[in-house]
């Protein structure tokens, strides 16, 4: 609505702001913590060492996905603290000591330096690992399946990295850089230009996933092709060809009354 209609509840009502202002970070910073979580899993399932391979299960997946989830819960609180609707009736931050976390802390390390960090570090280490996957003896598809794994993790992580940087550091331009009054309204055009570019990288970061192991895995492919084919494809075509019928069934002829029909009589 603030962009079609130029209408910003966050700067209309205290409880949207305090919602937008915890669910904006945490539902960002979830799924950018979770592909550092899947880069971490492939390094250890393809790691050369047993006592690390058998660290990968789903049980740690459970904890540390769980451990994550609620320390990002608890890091969008401040925000809920210190984010509200002053006299000027804009919805952001009044405190001196957290605007300087927010644009020293936030942006360039917890949404920039350190996911993309941890993501590129592990995935590149799986990679490595999985080079050397011949020298195990594993069986060909469990093999394959690593490396096809590897792959799309690998992906992933260099996507995070190239779709998250630009909207990082337009962010910390716009947090740090103070304009001229003078250069008002072309500072203004060539912001929203930049800011739409960059938030539609990010929006693609975060819609891409299916579409990047579509071209990476070929398994990834068939399964996809199998569920939408064989379950959802089929079942709707039986669906159709049963309402048909049932309604080809349930069709009434009309009755034709023969009792005011006088007879013919043949001369």
């Amino acid at each position: 609505m603030s962009n079609g209609f130029g209408i910003d509840l966050t700067n209309i009502s205290w409880e949207f702001c305090k919602t937008r202002a915890f669910l904006a970070p945490t539902a960002t910073l979830i799924p950018i913590y979770t592909v550092c979580l899947a880069c971490f899993d492939q390094f250890l399932s393809t790691h050369y060492n047993p006592f690390f391979r058998q660290k990968s299960s789903i049980r740690l997946a459970k904890y540390l996905t769980f451990t994550f989830i609620t320390l990002l819960i608890l890091h969008g609180i401040p925000f809920v603290i210190f984010f509200d609707l002053q006299p000027s009736m804009t919805c952001k931050n009044y405190n001196v000591r957290f605007g300087q976390y927010y644009s020293f802390v936030y942006y360039p390390v917890v949404v920039g330096i350190l996911p993309m960090t941890i993501a590129s570090l592990f995935s590149f280490l799986a990679f490595r690992h999985v080079r050397h996957l011949v020298r195990r003896q594993l069986r060909i598809t469990r093999r394959r399946l690593e490396q096809q794994l590897t792959a799309m993790v690998l992906a992933r992580a260099i996507c995070l990295g190239f779709l998250m940087l630009p909207y990082t550091i337009y962010r910390i331009y716009i947090l740090n850089v103070t304009v001229d009054k003078s250069q008002l309204v072309l500072s203004a055009i060539n912001n929203t230009l930049i800011e739409s570019v960059t938030v539609t990288f990010l929006y693609i970061n975060f819609a891409g996933n299916f579409y990047i192991f579509m071209v990476i895995s070929s398994r990834y492919r068939h399964q996809v092709k199998h569920v939408l084919v064989k379950k959802f494809w089929f079942r709707w075509k039986y669906w159709l060809r049963f309402c048909i019928k049932c309604g080809a069934e349930d069709r009434i002829a009309p009755e034709i009354d023969h009792s005011n029909e006088l007879p013919v009589e043949l001369e």
